[in-house]
């Protein structure tokens, strides 16, 4: 008969045959600690995280779905491996160590696909709330301005051209006393009123872009909407030019013409001009109806740009309706 170590104390025990003897010590394990309350905390540890720095960041995504999603994979990647790796150093010396428990791969996964949906989701969702906002009223306002200025521009010019003396270039008024005088002054002074309209052009739309642009708050969405604006904005300052070239080109002419009559024997017949010699009849002739093609494309340019601006104007209202 021999004992063994039980619940109950010690008790005999009847060993039969070649039963083997029953060991008097066992050695028991140590208990295993329930560690899941640590999980769970450092999960919700790590959405919070995620979502204050998801609201704090400056989105520059897609406005789409699927780009957003792809940045804020990108965005979040390295973030995610390192919160998740620090909250699951925290968990295992504060609980995993003495757990008995053989779980720490488990959690690690665990903790660093949560900060990696919780950042990719919280900076998705900062995308789409900084995606949102785009001042409408500031951008209608804007451009109502522009048109205006733009407006009031055009009438500046039409009034001061309004005020030249109607016979400046004609042939009576160069034969009047300092008529070439007078002639070459308006030809200066119409240069400078071209000058000033496509400074104030320029002027107009560099305050343009600049209230387009602050009104725009997500800078992903800034600089597409930009680079659309710039685009459109290029195309009808070339138009704009070509106008202003085709006016600089018919003063030269003019300026020309005046030259030629300053050192050529002509006389004037009502609204004619009678030269002596048909070279210079014939050099006349020949800038004067380059003169009246100018003027006429001109004419054709000036309704083209008229045109196109209401269409400029219908088109970005209907994008400012869409945009909200």
């Amino acid at each position: 008969m021999t004992t063994t170590n039980n619940d109950s104390g010690l008790e005999p025990v009847i060993r039969t045959g070649d039963e083997p003897p029953q060991a008097f010590v066992q050695i028991r394990k140590p208990p295993k600690r329930t560690t899941w309350p640590w999980l769970v905390a450092g999960m919700i540890f790590i959405v919070l995280v995620s979502f204050i720095a998801g609201l704090n960041a400056e989105w520059a995504g897609d406005d789409g779905l699927a780009g957003a999603l792809g940045y804020g994979l990108g965005y979040s990647l390295i973030p995610a491996l390192l919160l998740g790796f620090a909250v699951y150093l925290v968990i295992y010396f504060a609980a995993l160590k003495r757990s008995n428990r053989d779980n720490g791969g488990r959690y690690l996964a665990v903790l660093v696909v949560t900060a990696l949906l919780s950042g990719m989701t919280m900076s998705v969702l900062a995308g789409r709330l900084q995606a949102a906002p785009f001042d409408g009223e500031v951008v209608r306002a804007a451009l109502e301005s522009t048109y205006a200025e733009q407006a009031a521009a055009r009438t500046h010019v039409e009034q001061e051209l309004a005020k030249a003396d109607p016979e400046v270039f004609s042939p009576v008024g160069l034969k009047r006393r300092g008529g070439y005088d007078r002639a070459a002054a308006e030809l200066e002074r119409r240069r400078e009123l071209m000058a000033g309209a496509i400074s104030a052009n320029e002027e107009i739309g560099a305050r343009l872009r600049q209230s387009v642009e602050g009104a725009i708050s997500n800078p992903g969405r800034r600089r597409r909407l930009m680079a659309e604006f710039d685009a459109g904005y290029e195309g009808r300052r070339a138009a704009v030019m070509a106008f202003w070239e085709t006016q600089t080109r018919m003063l030269d002419l003019t300026e020309a013409q005046i030259d030629l009559l300053r050192a050529s024997r002509w006389e004037s017949q009502g609204e004619n001009f009678m030269f002596y010699r048909q070279a210079d009849l014939d050099a006349f002739a020949a800038r004067k109806a380059e003169i009246d093609r100018l003027t006429a494309e001109s004419t054709l340019e000036h309704d083209r740009l008229k045109e196109s601006l209401e269409d400029s104007r219908r088109k970005v209202a209907e994008d400012l309706d869409k945009l909200g």
